[in-house]
């Protein structure tokens, strides 16, 4: 996979869907641009020209143009099915391609990163699409209109190609500003979106902000944004104002140099009518080029994002060695230890947990809590030392066998669309009796167990679906992240006494906790603080 998304690319995994849209608009070309000019020049001449008062002719013409007219109606509807069915399947490939760049990762946690790319990617795909149709409309109408004026006259040929040279280089030159203000709005645009996402985000503090403060600032992102696309239409502008001008000043030239060589007996009326319509139209096909260049720059800048994001580094896992026997221990020896922007949080640590223990990491919050157990789970890796499964060191070990033995809760609770079912079962074989065990362990209704959907569920109901998951899967080393921390102090007790009953079986429990519950509970606990972790007594404590 390339780290950056290319246009070649799409064409090349939707290769069917692109011929087809190919050939729907090289058949709008071959109408617009020859058959209608030709049937409009044999009805001129079957009227006033050489042919004048050829019935047959003029019947045949006037049936030309209907049929042709028809079936541009007809193809225009079609070319419209096929940019849309062209653009949900760019927009498909590319949502795939970034499912397997998450999957791939060494590690992610960029919340801001994502709902850009939530946005980045439907737009980039649209824009994809309408510069795919309107470049393969200029290919083949410059095609067809210079096949059509060359059968009629080479000499317009010349004189078109040279009078749209002149205005293209034009527009070329304005054409770079136009893209230097598109960089701007794509800047303005992405601050906008962020302010408006950040505001959603953190829509549950809103009564404790400075809402003029809040407010002056989205407006002036605003008005940035506005300010932006204001300019970029307006240099947008005049490149169209010198396509309209070449176009209209070529129509004249065509006109006046049809009329004389027809006044020389050296051209129909038809042909003259025939051809002042169509050099226009290739003047003004040929000076969409330059904009198109553009907007082709344009486009991939609009990909940036995206690029940026294939760019992060990746887990090779067909280079590391599968983790087949079950996992005893788990002994951490760490120099450093940061977040992925390598802002050391830890240094120093040293510590061993293995199967039996129920161990509690806590200290304040900051301390490196989540970021320790985050790279215990391999979500992350962003320290330098050892972390021994046994006697393999981790980072040798392929993640996927690591992961068949390990489980992992966060602070936010892990699920996916689908029912509560779904997302307690998922790949694993359903099992009635097992999973209705799950579920009262975890403190669930039946009446929840049951629901299509957990669009209506509370965060902590949403807590103790995961925590069902955890039950129904059943692997041998758990990890937690604070995560009973939306449920109330009954449904915590339940959750703790299930996990007391765990240890005692042999499952190797680690988590992250603050409050009494766990701290009473657990066999061993760890103090994070001053940059380092020791392992200290509470009284009260088992073992």
């Amino acid at each position: 996979m390339n780290d950056t998304i290319k246009i070649k690319k799409h064409f090349k995994e939707n290769k069917g869907c692109c011929l087809l849209l190919s050939f729907v608009i090289f058949l709008i070309c071959l109408l617009e641009y020859w058959m209608m000019p030709k049937w409009s020049q044999e009805l001129l001449e079957a009227l006033v020209g050489s042919r004048a008062g050829n019935r047959d002719l003029l019947l045949y013409a006037i049936a030309g143009l209907l049929v042709t007219g028809i079936l541009l109606a007809i193809l225009g509807i079609v070319s419209g099915w096929c940019s849309v069915l062209y653009r949900k399947k760019i927009t498909l490939c590319m949502e795939k391609t970034l499912i397997e760049k998450c999957c791939r990762l060494e590690s992610f946690n960029d919340e801001n990163r994502l709902s850009l790319l939530r946005q980045t990617v439907p737009q980039a795909c649209e824009r994809e699409t309408n510069w795919v149709c309107a470049f393969l409309k200029t290919i083949f109408g410059v095609l067809c209109a210079s096949v059509f004026v060359t059968m009629t006259n080479w000499r317009f040929l010349i004189l078109t190609y040279g009078v749209s040279l002149v205005f293209m280089l034009l527009s070329w030159m304005r054409q770079k500003k136009v893209k230097m203000l598109a960089g701007e709005y794509e800047e303005s645009n992405n601050a906008l979106y962020e302010a408006i996402w950040e505001q959603v985000y953190n829509r549950e503090i809103t009564p404790y902000l400075d809402a003029d403060k809040v407010l002056h600032s989205f407006i002036g992102k605003r008005e940035k944004f506005l300010q932006s696309l204001l300019k970029l239409k307006k240099a947008g502008n005049l490149p169209q104002s010198i396509a309209m001008l070449g176009s209209g000043a070529l129509m004249a030239v065509s006109l006046l140099y049809g009329g004389f060589l027809y006044l020389q007996g050296q051209m129909d009326i038809g042909e003259v009518y025939a051809v002042t319509i169509v050099v226009p139209v290739l003047s003004n096909v040929l000076l969409q080029l330059p904009s198109q260049l553009v907007d082709f720059q344009i486009l991939k800048g609009a990909y940036q994002v995206v690029s940026e994001f294939l760019a992060l580094p990746e887990y090779v896992e067909e280079e590391k060695q599968k983790m087949e026997e079950p996992i005893e221990r788990i002994a951490v020896g760490l120099d450093t230890l940061g977040y992925p922007a390598n802002k050391e949080v830890l240094k120093n640590v040293a510590f061993e947990v293995k199967k039996g223990d129920f161990a509690v990491l806590t200290g304040i919050s900051g301390c490196g809590k989540s970021t320790l157990l985050r790279n215990l789970a391999a979500l992350e890796k962003g320290y330098t030392g050892e972390i021994l499964l046994n006697d393999n060191m981790l980072s040798g070990i392929s993640r996927k066998s690591y992961w068949n033995q390990i489980d992992y809760l966060g602070q936010n609770p892990g699920i996916t669309k689908g029912s509560v079912q779904h997302n307690i079962v998922l790949r694993k074989t359903f099992d009635s009796e097992r999973y209705h065990a799950a579920v009262a362990q975890a403190g669930l209704s039946q009446e929840v167990a049951q629901k299509d959907s957990l669009d209506t569920l509370s965060s902590g109901e949403l807590q103790k679906v995961c925590f069902a998951r955890l039950f129904y899967q059943d692997k041998e080393i758990w990890m937690l992240d604070e995560a009973t921390s939306a449920m109330d102090e009954k449904s915590e007790r339940q959750i703790v006494q299930i996990l007391q009953q765990k240890q005692k079986e042999g499952k190797l429990i680690l988590t992250v906790a603050h409050r009494e519950a766990f701290l009473k509970a657990a066999s061993r606990w760890f103090l994070v603080a001053d940059g380092t972790v020791t392992e200290q007594r509470l009284e009260g404590a088992q073992g």
